[in-house]
């Protein structure tokens, strides 16, 4: 039994069958890691299993992955203090000063502790500075002070990074223990340099660094692909099944496709925060530094189903919670909307397009039957930048079909 910073104990981490590292193990077992975790602070008690393994189909294969999983769960609950009966992380008190001298991962949690961001952007830039603390230790970095760092350096601990992720098996979903083989791409490259450009911005204001050395780095060159979408026969085949296999599911599709919201907004919706008679519905924007209110429209055609909705729930519950039902105290995630998706929709039906791709599509609807500035408003923008660039999906056909019209003769 090991006692926790957090007032909490967790038990031994076990894994069945107690042979699983041999090459007697018997892959075709059901295999699991257990533990029990005591939350001291409430009384409760939760025994945690993970089976994630399980969807391998070699020795070595489903080895590999109980070793990663057994590294997370203990890096979850002993390292980061991860209470998986409040499903929350413990904060320790960060470091009260830091200076030039500092050691470089002991400044990157300096300034983890300090950044102000979302659930997701702190979950990105936790597994982050995990691999970067991985590369620097590699490269002798660790116990450099700060104010050594400079652009060799973040240069060389990128290359590590890729190289770990590349033999690397990721866990996505830390408490079904569903794994991924790791890769490294220029989105992965651009992604871990604008999150270290947050940390040493924090860093850079506390004076122990010269420059935001992140972002002076290069952005390596991506393919902007075009937006996949689902075509109308697509559409209906999706509507059908979704609604044969989970209501609750093709309630949220619906809501979700004429919101003009994002996923977090819509999972954030109260009963409370919505008003019927005007047809509108309140959410919490939180785009960079500014988090403000806006009220969105509900149109006429899902009005029923907000009405459903509404009269299922408690004013201080979330509109979609647990099945996609009213309740909660908190919202739920993000990737038990694209995880059903995958369920229902990529996996059985061969769909490539995303969830999210549906919001893409009301706006190019929106844009051809009303206008950009329609769209906009819509969709909470300001301007018609981001509809014209990145939402509307027929924008470019629209002009080419415009161009191939022009009559101006060269004779």
């Amino acid at each position: 039994m090991l006692r926790l910073e957090n007032n909490c104990r967790v038990g031994n981490f076990t894994v069945f069958p107690s042979n699983w590292k041999t090459v007697r193990a018997n892959v075709n077992l059901i295999w699991k890691i257990k533990f029990r975790f005591y939350d001291d602070n409430t009384g409760q008690v939760k025994q945690i299993v993970v089976k994630g393994m399980n969807s391998y189909a070699t020795l070595k294969e489903k080895r590999d992955a109980t070793q990663a999983l057994l590294e997370n769960e203990r890096s979850l609950i002993v390292d980061q203090l991860y209470n998986p009966i409040t499903e929350q992380f413990f904060n320790r008190e960060p470091e009260a000063q830091i200076s030039t001298t500092t050691e470089f991962t002991k400044a990157l949690d300096f300034a983890l502790e300090r950044v102000k961001a979302g659930k997701e952007t702190m979950d990105n830039l936790r597994s982050i500075v995990a691999y970067i603390k991985k590369a620097a230790e590699a490269l002798k970095y660790s116990q450099l002070p700060i104010s050594a760092i400079r652009i060799k350096h973040l240069t060389l601990l990128l290359e590590k990074c890729g190289e770990l992720k590349k033999k690397s098996i990721i866990v996505v979903s830390k408490r079904k223990g569903k794994t991924k083989k790791g890769v490294w791409t220029s989105n992965t490259f651009n992604q871990y340099r604008a999150h270290l450009g947050m940390l040493f911005k924090i860093l850079k204001k506390m004076e122990v660094c010269e420059a935001n050395y992140p972002l002076e780095m290069d952005k390596e060159t991506t393919v902007k692909k075009i937006r996949e979408t689902l075509t109308p026969a697509q559409r209906q085949e999706v509507n059908d099944v979704i609604m044969k296999k989970d209501r609750n599911f093709w309630r949220f599709l619906h809501i979700f496709f004429h919101s003009g919201s994002r996923i977090t907004e819509i999972l954030s919706v109260k009963a409370a925060n919505v008003d019927i008679e005007k047809q509108r519905f309140k959410v919490l924007v939180k785009k960079g530094k500014q988090y403000k209110e806006e009220y969105r429209t509900i149109k006429t055609l899902v009005l029923p189903l907000w009405e459903e909705l509404i009269n299922e729930s408690k004013p201080d519950e979330y509109i979609f919670h647990r099945r996609l039902k009213p309740g909660g105290k908190k919202p739920i995630r993000r990737d038990q909307i694209t995880r059903r998706w995958l369920q229902h929709v990529k996996q059985p039906l061969g769909i490539t397009a995303d969830f999210y791709s549906l919001k893409h599509s009301n706006t190019t609807e929106t844009v051809e039957l009303l206008s950009e500035s329609d769209a906009a408003s819509h969709n909470g923008h300001t301007t018609t930048a981001m509809v014209r660039k990145i939402y509307d999906v027929n924008n470019k056909q629209r002009q080419l079909e415009r161009l191939k019209g022009i009559d101006n003769k060269f004779a």
